[in-house]
């Protein structure tokens, strides 16, 4: 009988350290794409959403002929910056501090709000997402030209169309708002940002979105 022992195949400390590293690698790859994925479905669902506000503020302008108007806001603060026209924004500032959201009003065509909409309170964006309002859409971010706290807003007259609007860039023709991750406030929006334009039409009210990557 041979009793000769069974050779064995053993790995080297050398294959299995190349082993770990080579996992590392791959682990490490798809955290990064998992990070990024996650941020860039929050400012794309944040962009859905304030398409969607537009359009529903549009929307009861036109059935209830009435001016409705939508108040934007960057950042919750003890001392609210001034909201819409002659009102004072102390009356209802953004609740949610370091985050921005967006609240639906009744209003006057020069932007005063003369009552609140039922079942319409702010709604705030989700974390780590921003409004911003830059002079120019052509240029890149850049950290200089962003104010710390920005309230913008624009109002829809009972024809759809829009009859108001404050702080709000011109973009394509109509007027712009941005939707970015970071924020305002701590100033944290990276420069090469990648970021949604939500245009709206100042004579057809249409609403449009477009996703800008740096």
């Amino acid at each position: 009988m041979n009793k000769n022992p069974i050779n064995r195949m053993h790995y080297t400390i050398v294959e299995m350290m190349m082993v770990i590293a080579v996992f590392m690698i791959i682990l490490s790859m798809a955290i990064a794409a998992w990070v990024g994925t996650g941020s860039q479905a929050k400012t794309r669902n944040a962009a859905r959403e304030l398409s969607a506000l537009l359009n529903l503020a549009r929307s009861k302008a036109i059935a209830e002929r009435t001016n409705v108007g939508i108040l934007l806001s960057t950042n919750g603060s003890s001392s609210p910056s001034t909201e819409l026209a002659s009102d004072s924004a102390s009356n209802d500032p953004n609740p949610y501090p370091n985050a921005a959201a967006a609240r639906i009003y009744y209003c006057e065509s020069n932007g005063t709000r003369t009552g609140y909409m039922d079942f319409e309170d702010w709604h705030r964006m989700p974390v780590g997402i921003t409004f911003d309002f830059p002079g120019s859409f052509n240029n890149l971010y850049n950290s200089a030209t962003r104010a710390p706290d920005t309230t913008a807003c624009i109002v829809f007259d009972r024809m759809g169309r829009v009859v108001y609007q404050r702080n709000l860039s011109v973009y394509n023709g109509g007027f712009g708002i941005s939707v970015v991750a970071g924020s305002t406030q701590q100033n944290s929006i990276t420069a090469d940002s990648p970021y949604y334009i939500i245009s709206v039409n100042p004579y057809t009210g249409r609403i449009t979105s477009k996703f800008i990557e740096n």
